[in-house]
């Protein structure tokens, strides 16, 4: 059976842009778009927004636990409230008390993370739990 040289080209660029559009979905990956101002005394009085941006995974299966520095790693927004979770495009935010430097780790749903730790966890320390992490140096802009 033959076809004509607009057929097969039709159906080779077909072919070629299904190629292109069932490549590998993205890894998991988070990101610390914005962070709060850099506070190396932080405490219950001072808070900042913290946001960022998920790719690679389900929404709706996984949350995020942010993490602020001081003196030592401390779980955000509060120890009886540790997820922040993550809207349907990818994207989470979340009011914090200050530091000096912040993490955000992508962990499943059944995660229990510590309140208070010297050093973070990640994906290489827990691979069964935390699926990516992501730091950030504090702000230190002036106002």
């Amino acid at each position: 059976m033959s076809t004509n040289p607009v057929t097969r080209t039709v159906i080779c660029i077909s072919i070629a842009v299904l190629l292109a559009c069932g490549s590998k979905a993205a890894d998991p990956d988070i990101r610390i778009t914005t962070a709060p101002r850099y506070d190396p005394q932080g405490g219950s009085n001072s808070s900042g927004q913290i946001e960022g941006r998920v790719v690679g995974v389900a929404a709706q299966d996984f949350r995020v636990v942010i993490f602020s520095r001081t003196d030592y790693w401390y779980v955000q927004p509060e120890e009886s409230n540790p997820y922040t979770p993550i809207s349907k495009d990818g994207h989470w935010r979340a009011t914090i008390r200050i530091g000096t430097r912040y993490a955000a780790l992508l962990v499943r749903s059944s995660y229990k993370p510590p309140t208070r730790i010297s050093v973070l966890p990640n994906e290489s320390t827990d691979p069964q739990n935390i699926v990516a992490s992501a730091e950030a140096e504090g702000s230190k802009t002036t106002k």
